[in-house]
């Protein structure tokens, strides 16, 4: 009997056995029996010991896998793994909450995934088809109504599957869009908060000659005893000279206006005069008929007389009704028939100004860039600013602004301002 039997004989708790010197104590039989018994019971070690090894490699590669299943649902990223015939062999929690809110699972193919619509899948498909055919990866966008993704694939290497697997990445860059969006907002700002700047120049050098000649006329006609028949309309043009000499002021802080010229001021007068000055002098009302329910175009004036006071920049304020107004009129005019209703009331903490049309409306694909500077759909060449204006008073008053929109039925504005606001 060798050493590695002897050793056997050891693991059985067993001291040395030396099978020469139970040779004379044993015949060969029963020698022979005790070796068989020997082996048999170090190979019942041996099967022990690799069982007990197979069950610390069993545990180990559990906790392997539970480790990896665990990296795998906890990282940010959605995955997907797709076997040779394009079904889905593994999906992470991740990626059931982007594509499909969780319905989505093994077994069934990337066609079946509800993404939001039939051109999303379509380029989803054909970026897969040209990752399969070429092996080339790009990174690749679409937008849902919840996420911004962003998608790429990969190959899983297998080296007991030639056909190998595919993965698919998704990236939720809902908030990087959001602050891109955002910095892209500031910079078309800065870039109108200059060019307004030079546009401002320019017209208070072309208007400083036209207040001194009205000036001078007024001297003249005043001379020759002629002002009498066109005083009113010389302090009217006068005082629209103010105006726009104030607007271009302001023109110079379209993106962070300046600190408005307060006083305490009566919206309920502030938009009648306006209404006025919009019928007397640039025709954009021209047609109207105020409070005629049997008129083709229509302006009604709901306003509360008893409304308290607020304070505010009268000339910031009548550029904004302007605005609203002719946008109204514009899109009335548009449509050949409809009206226009102003409703001023309280609202116990404030004031509520309302400008509901009937116009034509705004397309749902316009309705989210209307406050954008220089965003325009008027055919006549529109500058833009109207609606970035309004926006930009509505803020500096500390007033609420609201926009509801439906094509072909019309527009609601409401402006919600505190009473008696300082700003």
């Amino acid at each position: 009997m060798g050493a590695p039997l002897i050793a056997k004989g050891k693991l059985l708790g067993a001291a040395y056995v030396d099978t020469t010197r139970l040779a004379g104590v044993f015949d060969q039989t029963s020698l022979a029996l005790f070796e068989t018994f020997v082996q048999l019971t170090a190979v019942a070690l041996e099967n022990a010991r690799l069982i007990e090894a197979e069950h610390e490699a069993s545990a180990r590669n559990l906790e392997l896998q539970e480790y990896l299943s665990s990296v795998l649902q906890s990282q940010p990223y959605g995955l997907v793994i797709f076997n040779s015939d394009l079904l889905i062999e593994y999906v992470n929690p991740q990626a059931q909450n982007l594509l499909a809110n969780g319905d989505l699972f093994p077994g069934c193919r990337l066609n079946e995934i509800r993404l939001p619509g039939p051109e999303t899948m379509l380029g989803v498909l054909n970026h897969l088809e040209e990752f399969v055919r070429t092996g080339a990866s790009g990174r690749y966008f679409w937008d849902s109504p919840k996420h911004s993704l962003a998608y790429s694939f990969f190959k899983v290497q297998n080296r007991g599957n030639k056909k190998g697997r595919i993965g698919l990445i998704l990236e939720d860059i809902t908030v990087q869009r959001q602050l891109e969006h955002r910095l892209i907002e500031s910079e078309k700002r800065s870039t109108v908060n200059q060019l307004a700047g030079g546009i401002a120049h320019e017209i208070n050098n072309s208007l400083q000659p036209v207040k001194g000649h009205v000036e001078l006329l007024g001297m003249i006609l005043e001379r020759d005893g002629l002002l009498d028949g066109y005083g009113k309309e010389i302090e009217t043009v006068g005082s629209l000279i103010t105006r726009v000499e104030k607007i271009v002021k302001n023109l110079r802080h379209l993106s962070k206006p300046a600190k408005p010229e307060q006083e305490e001021l009566d919206l309920v007068y502030l938009i009648r005069s306006t209404v006025e000055m919009l019928e007397n002098t640039t025709g954009m009302l021209r047609g109207f008929v105020r409070n005629n329910p049997t008129a083709r175009c229509r302006i009604n004036l709901d306003l509360d007389e008893s409304l308290p006071t607020i304070m505010g920049d009268r000339q910031g304020l009548e550029g904004m009704f302007i605005n609203l107004i002719l946008n109204s009129a514009h899109a009335i005019k548009e449509k050949n028939e409809g009206e226009l209703t102003i409703h001023a009331h309280e609202n116990g903490a404030g004031i509520t100004l309302t400008f509901e049309d009937t116009g034509t409306g705004i397309k749902p694909d316009v309705l989210p860039h209307v406050f954008e500077p220089y965003f325009t759909t008027k055919e006549d060449g529109g500058t833009g600013l109207g609606m970035c204006i309004v926006q930009n008073v509505a803020e500096i008053h500390n007033a609420k602004l609201d926009l509801t929109s439906e094509y072909g039925k019309g527009t609601t504005i409401t402006l919600t301002f505190p009473a008696m606001a300082k700003v």
